[in-house]
C-alpha cells in the first residue's frame, strides 16, 4: 500500500507553483517569490488537514470512507470503485482543492 500524497493536494501544490513561483531565469529569487509560494502551500496543506485530518491518500480514505485501499491491487481497486471512491469521493476531495487554491490565490490577490 502506498503512502503517497493525495493527487488532488498535490495538484494543487503544483498550480499554486505554477502561478506563484520561480522561473528558470529567476531562480536565484533575489524578490522572495519562493516565500510566497510557501506560505500559500501551508496554508493549502493546512486546509487539507482541517477538513480530512491528512494530506496522503490512504489516510484522507480512512477518515471518509472508513478504511483506506491498496489501489495497486486489482481486488482493493475494485472495492474503492464498489465504495463510491472515484464516484463520489475524489471528486469532493479535487473540488475542495480546487477551490481552495483559487480563494487562496484571490486572499493574495493572485486569481
Amino acid at each position: 500500500m502506498g503512502d503517497g500524497c493525495c493527487g488532488a493536494y498535490l495538484g494543487g501544490v503544483l498550480a499554486m507553483g505554477d502561478r506563484v513561483g520561480r522561473s528558470r531565469a529567476q531562480f536565484d529569487d533575489v524578490d522572495g517569490v519562493r516565500f510566497q509560494t510557501h506560505n500559500l502551500v501551508r496554508a493549502y496543506r493546512q486546509r487539507f488537514l482541517d477538513a480530512y485530518g491528512s494530506v496522503i491518500c490512504r489516510e484522507i480514505q480512512t477518515h471518509l470512507m472508513g478504511r483506506s485501499y491498496d489501489l495497486t491491487n486489482p481486488e482493493e481497486f475494485d472495492a474503492f470503485e464498489e465504495a463510491g471512491g472515484h464516484a463520489r469521493i475524489c471528486p469532493v476531495v479535487v473540488g475542495s482543492g480546487a477551490r481552495w487554491v483559487i480563494e487562496l490565490l484571490e486572499d493574495e490577490g493572485l486569481a
